[in-house]
């Protein structure tokens, strides 16, 4: 769905940002884009930020497209998308635009007030060239069942139908499953090293009874016999023991740590 283009106090624009591919022809003043871009990012995750310098951002990214022509803004579906190829998706598309020369901005939305599924949203020139692209990489992954269904219109923005809809962002449920595979992958880490040292433990303890010429098997042996000796002198004494007698020990424990 082809629309009006988005304003620097867009909400939507650039809300993506850590994942949003950005399309500028000229690299010098692609870098400089990606430099301010990494600097909105580093404001968004400091706490104590509190501007963010994202809305000047908007501002020359804007003013800049529309040195090459009207700027619009392109909704293309996919209510399919499986997460974990959301970023094989966006790279897909970033490389189908790229060939065509087409400069803008793509970010997947998972959900906002607007529209209450996964959508791709691209703000920038031929828009409707960006579009039928965009359309095709969703189909070619099977994230919508036809080319219609991926841009269709809809009629009524979702937040008018439903008044509890909330925005899910691609960036922070990205951000949160890097968090937990990193956790998961410094537990595998420390498990990999204790493993390490338990072997290294077991080597030196080998080389020892080597250099005193005993087997591990007696040696294990051995330790089972000790155990199973004492547990059986335990076990003697305890049925052995009358009831005045335990409870005469018992109550000697318990007045012992009441000192």
């Amino acid at each position: 769905m082809v629309q009006t283009a988005r304003s620097s106090t867009s909400q939507s624009l650039l809300r993506e940002l850590e994942t949003a591919q950005l399309l500028i022809n000229d690299e010098n003043i692609k870098n400089f884009f990606d430099n301010r871009v990494d600097e909105v990012i580093k404001k968004r995750r400091d706490p104590e930020a509190t501007l963010t310098g994202a809305k000047a951002l908007k501002d020359d990214l804007l003013a800049y497209l529309e040195q090459y022509g009207e700027v619009k803004t392109a909704n293309i579906w996919c209510r399919k998308i499986k997460f974990l190829h959301a970023d094989e998706l966006l790279g897909n598309i970033r490389r189908a635009l790229e060939e065509h020369g087409i400069q803008g901005v793509v970010e997947l939305h998972l959900q906002d007030r607007e529209i209450n599924s996964p959508h791709l949203q691209f703000v920038g020139n031929n828009v409707h060239y960006a579009e039928e692209l965009i359309a095709n990489e969703v189909l070619k992954m099977n994230f919508e069942d036809s080319f219609e269904s991926a841009v269709s219109r809809k009629t009524a923005p979702a937040y008018l139908e439903d008044k509890g809809i909330r925005v899910l962002s691609y960036d922070e449920r990205k951000r949160d499953i890097e968090k937990v595979e990193a956790v998961e992958k410094e537990h595998k880490e420390r498990k990999e090293q204790f493993r390490e040292q338990i072997n290294a433990l077991h080597k030196k303890r080998d080389e020892f009874l080597n250099i005193l010429g005993i087997k591990k098997d007696e040696v294990l042996e051995r330790v089972k016999d000790i155990l199973k000796n004492d547990y059986s002198i335990k076990r003697n004494k305890l049925v052995n023991n009358n009831t005045d007698e335990l409870l005469a020990k018992w109550q000697e424990k318990a007045r012992n740590r009441r000192k």
